[in-house]
């Protein structure tokens, strides 16, 4: 004779439901990130052909160097070691182009510190 199937009842663990809101969040968090990132690549794409005359393998070679410069900089978003650094590094580039009207790394990104 067949045995049958036991099934349990209980309820979820508080911490399986806080696991999967975290998962769910950081769903969200991705798909926004992802979004966003599309959206502002499309808009300097354009910007790029329009005002100076990039065509398609020009914005290419931009797009590929793009990556390569949010893959060195990823680390300046994340809670790493290498946070503080990175941020520095960003901000000594970026001080090249702007000079002293260059915002600070914690003026640009104020929100960082709620998301991380």
């Amino acid at each position: 004779m067949k045995q049958k199937k036991q099934t349990h009842h209980s309820k979820p663990h508080a911490s399986d439901y806080a696991a999967k809101q975290r998962a769910i969040r950081q769903t969200y968090i991705q798909a926004t990130c992802d979004t966003y990132s599309q959206y502002v690549f499309d808009c300097a794409c354009i910007a790029l052909h329009r005002e100076f005359g990039f065509g398609r393998e020009r914005i290419v070679k931009f797009h590929a160097a793009l990556s390569a410069l949010q893959t060195e900089f990823t680390p300046a978003l994340d809670n790493g070691d290498e946070r503080g650094y990175m941020q520095e590094v960003m901000d000594r580039t970026l001080r090249e182009v702007f000079g002293d009207d260059l915002k600070p790394f914690e003026r640009r990104y104020e929100w960082l510190k709620e998301i991380i």
